[in-house]
């Protein structure tokens, strides 16, 4: 993505494995101090939710083991259930298992093959691979917990909403998932540019308080047993999605539903993203095809 404004301020740096910026126009606090607060806060969430983190409570959880339900958890689980009743299951299972089809580290820690795993065993809709019981969080036999389709659209969300009243203006950008709030330089929309991973070229929209949130399929491969293999997976078929778009960009008012949706579209047809809108009315999207067409719900 690109951002058509002046900076105030900007700086940049890894997250997650992921590229994680913030721009902030006219603040009245010290960013430095504002970059440290938000390193504590992805350093917390990481401990919480990384796949690849040895000692996470996520990696505990898909271990079989039981974790102790914390605000954030109940918190993050909650927003989860919110999207499933949004989109269906078909769609939207935050117990897919990525290791399965060879996503079992970081991105860039994993070879040029990458190993194969066997366990492809039926999926439960969300949320009926969970126990619950008093303070306290299990998954039942086979199931495994991956919030990777929704995280960083909500994270991003969080933070920008934590710091939109000390600036006149921010944009806060976690791996192709960003939330804006306030007014740009001029004191004007933020333009955002969505970038065209074929043609080359960036196709602008305009943000007022919203959240920009693009998935893509040119990005995050790797090889297993030979064979090209990207990081989005059809939870109705537990396979790889195959979609003839490779980029798909939804933004709203609510960030982590816009993530969910930029990542379930590759799954679903047009007519399904459409009917996704008519029940957030603030909805928009725009997708990429593979010959670099775009078509879109709102872009001139």
């Amino acid at each position: 993505m690109r951002v058509n404004m002046r900076q105030n301020f900007q700086t940049e740096f890894k997250a997650w494995s992921s590229d994680f910026i913030i721009e902030i126009i006219n603040g009245s606090e010290n960013p430095d101090k504002i970059v440290r607060e938000i390193k504590t806060l992805l350093s917390e969430y990481e401990q919480s939710f990384s796949r690849f983190l040895q000692g996470s409570q996520l990696t505990a959880l898909n271990n079989q083991d039981a974790i102790t339900l914390t605000p954030l958890w109940e918190t993050v689980l909650k927003e989860a259930e919110a999207i499933s009743q949004t989109l269906s299951p078909a769609y939207f299972n935050p117990h897919v298992n990525l290791a399965a089809h060879g996503y079992n580290r970081s991105i860039e820690k994993l070879g040029k093959n990458a190993a194969i795993q066997t366990d492809k065993n039926a999926l439960l809709p969300y949320p009926k691979g969970l126990i619950k019981k008093q303070n306290k969080l299990q998954l039942k036999s086979h199931s495994t917990l991956d919030f990777g389709s929704f995280l960083k659209g909500y994270v991003s969300q969080q933070i920008a909403d934590q710091y939109a009243d000390a600036c006149q203006g921010l944009i806060v950008n976690f791996g192709g998932d960003l939330t804006v709030r306030g007014q740009d330089e001029e004191k004007s929309e933020f333009e955002i540019g969505i970038f065209n991973p074929v043609t080359k070229e960036d196709h602008w929209v305009k943000l007022n308080q919203a959240s920009l949130c693009t998935s893509g399929i040119y990005k995050r491969r790797w090889l297993q047993d030979n064979q090209e293999k990207h990081h989005i997976l059809n939870p109705h078929l537990n396979n790889q999605s195959d979609s003839d778009y490779v980029s798909i960009s939804f933004w709203g008012q609510n960030g982590a539903l816009c993530d969910a949706m930029a990542t379930a579209a590759f799954n679903a047809p047009v007519s399904e993203w459409n009917k996704w809108r008519s029940k957030q009315a603030d909805i928009n999207y725009l997708a990429i095809d593979k010959q670099g067409h775009v078509i879109s719900s709102d872009f001139k």
